[in-house]
Formats: C-alpha cells, structure tokens, sequence
C-alpha cells in the first residue's frame, strides 16, 4: 500500500490528494504533445466583389426606386473599389457617405473629388489587376467635364468604367 511522502500515512487506489494532510499527488500522466509549428495568423476572409453592374440599371432603376438604388449602387461601388485599393497596395479613400455628408457643408466639393477618385482608382486598379480595361482616365473625364452637355458621351463613359470594374472585381475574385 501507498503512503504519502508528506505525512507517511497510507492510502488505497491513486487520489489526487492524500486523504489526512490533502497533500496533491503528482502522477505522471502523459502530457498532449505540444504544437511543433506556430500557429498560423488569422487572415480575412476574402470578400466576394460585385461583377454585375450595369448602366441600365443605373438608369432604370434610380428612377424606379426615386434615387435610392443608385445610393446602394454607388456605396457598394465605393465599397468594392475600396477593397481592391487595399488589395493592391493603394491608399484607402472615404467612402459616399462620407463625401455626401461633407459636401452639404463644402458645397459639393468632396462628392466632385470621390467621383474623379473613384473613375481613376478604378482604372489604377484595373491596371494593376490585368484587367482588360474599356475605355482610358483621360476619356473617361473628360466625358464628364467637357462634354457633358451631350447625354451620349457620359453614357458612353459610365458603361465603360462600369465594364472595367466588373473585370478587375472578377479577376480580384479569382485571384
């Protein structure tokens, strides 16, 4: 029989502790083999960019929903635009709202400046992705500065920048 090597009274079976001076026993229980490699860091989950934008639902549907859809439009494009400015090492921009807001008190300046932002950061990205790209910066603005008068032109240069980020957001996506 047993004893315990503090007190020297003798016990049954294996407890924890002795049952007179509750002394702790240690037996030797194999240990769980300890983690040869470290853990490895948590990394975001990719999230899955829109490749479905269209002009005529930019047209369409804003007059449908009295504007709203192309509020949700254009936050989800800054969304997603803001996504691959990260992903491809560039400077994260504020989003819509943020430029909404600001440009009640500046009057408009910020919402001028997230739209120049906006067309150039999406072809940058397109670029850096390998994505075909319809269309060029210069083109694309001046559609909107200069011949803004006319409606084709604009047209014309929102289903281009429309096109070049459905393909850089699908190519993010496989990537």
């Amino acid at each position: 029989m047993p004893k315990c090597p503090r007190c020297g009274e003798p016990f049954e079976g294996k407890p924890d502790q002795c049952p007179n001076c509750f002394a702790k026993f240690a037996y030797s229980v194999p240990k769980a083999p300890e983690p040869t490699e470290e853990p490895t860091p948590h990394k975001e989950k990719k999230r899955v960019l829109k490749t479905n934008r269209s002009l005529l639902k930019c047209i369409f549907l804003p007059i449908i929903t009295l504007g709203i859809y192309y509020l949700v439009f254009i936050t989800c494009y800054g969304r997603d635009l803001n996504a691959l400015r990260v992903y491809y090492g560039f400077k994260k921009r504020f989003g819509f709202w943020q430029a909404f807001f600001l440009s009640l008190i500046t009057l408009g300046i910020p919402a001028i400046v997230f739209w120049f932002r906006m067309i150039i950061d999406t072809y940058r990205c397109a670029g850096k992705a390998g994505a075909e790209t319809k269309g060029s910066i210069p083109w694309v603005i001046l559609a909107h500065l200069l011949l803004g008068w006319t409606l084709i032109c604009p047209l014309i240069a929102e289903w281009q920048l429309y096109k070049t980020m459905n393909r850089t957001c699908a190519a993010y996506n496989v990537q």
